[in-house]
Parts: C-alpha cells; sequence; structure tokens
C-alpha cells in the first residue's frame, strides 16, 4: 500500500486537454487513462525506494508530484505551451517524470539506466508499448550521468525527430525539462529532520540531508530567474566560542552549497541551450540567510545574480570573487564575531 496518496496535478489536467485538442475527445481521454494506469501501478515502486536505498534523500511519489509542479512552473502558461507542444508530447514528458527515478529501487548508482525492468512490469504488452518504452527511456538516461561518448551532454545525441503513433516527439526537448525540473526538486521535503537529529544517516550521505535542510527553489518564470534560497542555522547551544567542530561542518556545508549552485545554474544554462521554452530563464539569483539561536544574523550578503552575460576575456569565478563577502573564510571570521560580540 502507498505511503503518500496521489493527488492530481494540474500539469496533468494540462495533458488530459492537450491529448483531447489533439486526438479528439475519446481517443485523448483513451491515451491519457494510459498514463493514469502506469501512474497508478508506480505508486506501490516508488514509495519503496526509501526501503531499499533508506539513506538517499526522498524519490517516492511526492517528489515525483513536486517533478510535475516544478514542470510545469518552467513550461508557462498554457496559452504559451500550446504553441510549443502537442498533447503527445506533454504525455511523454508527464510518462518520462513518472518513471525517472525508479531504477533506485535497484541500486543508485546509474540508476537511470535500470528502468526497463520496471517498465516491463508496467506495461507487459511489450509490442504494443514498444516505441513508447524506447523513448521513455532515452529521456531518463538522459536526466543524470554520462552520454554514450563518455561526456556529460546527456542531450546531445537525442534529437527531435522521433515520434509515438505517428505524432512527431520533442525527445530532446522533453528530456531537457525533465532534466531541469529534477535539479530544481530540492529542499527540505526530501529529508527528515528527526533521522539527521539522531545521526541515523550514514556520514557519507549526512551532507546531501544536511543541504536539502537548508535550501529553498523559487521557480519564477515572470521573472526569468531561478530563485536559490539557503536558510543556514546554527545551534550555540549557549557556547561562548564557534567550536572547531562546528566551524568545520559549517565550512563543509559551504563549500557543497557553493559547488550545488553553480551545478544548478549550468543545468539551467544546459537546459535552455536544447529547449526553447526554457529560453526565459536568464539567470538564478542566490540569497543566503544565518541563524544563531532561532535569530537571524545579517553577514552583509547581498543577492547574487548569476547570468548568462560572458564578457570576452573572462574566465570562471568563484562565489567570493562575484562577491568577496561570500569567501568562506570571511563568512567563520563574522560569526566568531558575534560570538564575541555577545560576551
Amino acid at each position: 500500500m502507498a505511503l503518500t496518496m496521489w493527488e492530481t496535478r494540474n500539469i496533468e489536467k494540462m495533458v488530459q486537454r492537450a491529448l483531447i485538442r489533439e486526438r479528439g475527445k475519446i481517443e485523448g481521454n483513451q491515451k491519457f487513462s494510459q498514463y493514469l494506469h502506469a501512474r497508478d501501478h508506480l505508486e506501490e515502486i516508488l514509495d519503496q525506494i526509501r526501503a531499499t536505498q533508506p539513506t538517499l534523500t526522498d524519490h517516492s511519489l511526492r517528489h515525483v508530484m513536486e517533478v510535475l509542479d516544478n514542470a510545469e512552473s518552467l513550461l508557462g502558461t498554457e496559452s504559451e505551451l500550446k504553441k510549443s507542444f502537442s498533447g503527445t508530447d506533454l504525455y511523454c514528458l508527464a510518462l518520462s517524470i513518472l518513471f525517472h527515478d525508479v531504477g533506485n529501487v535497484f541500486n543508485r548508482e546509474e540508476h537511470q539506466h535500470k528502468v526497463a525492468e520496471v517498465y516491463d512490469y508496467i506495461r507487459p504488452d511489450q509490442e504494443r508499448y514498444r516505441q513508447e518504452k524506447w523513448i521513455i527511456l532515452k529521456a531518463v538516461e538522459a536526466h543524470c550521468g554520462e552520454a554514450m561518448d563518455g561526456s556529460k551532454d546527456t542531450l546531445k545525441l537525442l534529437h527531435d525527430q522521433t515520434a509515438l503513433e505517428r505524432k512527431p516527439v520533442k525527445l530532446r526537448q522533453i528530456a531537457a525539462i525533465l532534466r531541469l525540473a529534477d535539479e530544481l526538486a530540492e529542499g527540505p521535503q526530501r529529508t527528515s529532520l528527526f533521522m539527521q537529529q539522531q545521526h541515523f544517516y550514514p556520514a557519507d550521505s549526512q551532507i546531501f540531508h544536511q543541504y536539502s535542510n537548508i535550501t529553498s527553489i523559487h521557480i519564477d518564470r515572470r521573472n526569468e530567474r531561478i530563485a536559490l534560497t539557503y536558510n543556514i542555522k546554527i545551534d550555540t547551544e549557549d557556547q561562548i566560542t564557534l567550536s572547531t567542530e562546528k566551524e568545520q561542518e559549517l565550512l563543509e556545508l559551504l563549500r557543497f552549497t557553493y559547488d550545488r549552485i553553480f551545478k544548478l545554474d549550468q543545468e539551467r544554462q544546459y537546459a535552455k541551450h536544447y529547449c526553447q521554452i526554457l529560453s526565459p530563464f536568464k539567470a538564478t539569483t542566490v540569497s543566503i540567510n544565518f541563524w544563531i539561536d532561532k535569530r537571524p544574523y545579517e553577514l552583509g550578503l547581498l543577492t547574487l545574480v548569476l547570468n548568462d552575460l560572458v564578457v570576452p576575456g573572462d574566465s570562471h569565478r568563484e562565489l567570493h570573487e562575484i562577491n568577496t563577502a561570500y569567501r568562506r573564510e570571511n563568512i567563520i571570521s563574522k560569526i566568531h564575531d558575534f560570538f564575541q560580540s555577545r560576551h
């Protein structure tokens, strides 16, 4: 029995309406029922990922709902969507989102290549669904990992000249949306604060859960940005100084966060290169807030803007080169100043 009850997402309603526009009411609803069949039967498997991979951040039914919601936010209004994607495109996108993480039920390593067995369980009539299976597997394989040529450019070898039931499918664009929507599905909802406090997560996975716990992501299409906000909490436990252990933990969390910021910004630029409907997202903004003993502590960290502007001759810059206040050592120094000011 599923641990999470499915709540119909708005993008699913959009898929159904698009299929009806494209195929007519009877055939459109029949096609959408195939999506619903897959969704209903995948619930059983998605909520078992936590049992087989307990150290991972959440990859359950709830995660899939969030990725569907993210896809809707990335795509814009339904009227805009009609100009770019057909009902069949949206059907393949939604189905790819359903399947994208089910390989984790076997193993996290190379999970994007372990979907076929689950697909065959859901769709046992292999002849009828062979082309659909090919599309879904290709889209899912491209959402992470490496391409066949060994590069990280997993979208390069896909193309938009495929079809399902004699209807064109924009496979590469679908895969780009899936990839970015999944990257943006991060936040406290993907971890357990209780499990963190009780040290139930193994050491090598703790940083991923800590990152989830501090992260908030807003897909702001109207203002052409992905907005990242981080709330980092420091509990002093009435200490008169920041302990060496807490200092090292904070330095490591900042290092990991900075790496993820650049990765997410790269994913934004990468996805929009291959998918025109994502072109409005011209920037990633970053805000980091610090809380000490449940109160906000102002460190003078102005919002950073990572955009697509490239000035000839410029090289890749770290966050602290954009704003020196973001240098990790400077942040630690200001937190030490806070302790000194209290005593």
